[in-house]
């Protein structure tokens, strides 16, 4: 039992210093603070995106514009 118990402590250590763990935490913490932090990547990612596409058709016009 003691081994077994020594098992699932170091899984569980090992599983606390994952990526993934840390940004459930990070997470977790945002919105306990009352924050929407998945709301607010996504938010950033449309504003990316945005940016993005109109740079992409800069890039078109200028290029269309060259031949």
């Amino acid at each position: 039992m003691r081994r077994r118990m020594g098992e699932v402590k170091q899984e569980t250590d090992a599983m606390e210093q994952t990526e993934i763990y840390e940004l459930k935490k990070t997470i977790g913490e945002a919105e306990a603070l009352g924050g929407d932090p998945l709301g607010d990547l996504a938010q950033q990612l449309m504003q990316e995106i945005s940016e993005r596409k109109i740079r992409l058709e800069i890039v078109k016009h200028q290029y269309a514009g060259a031949n």
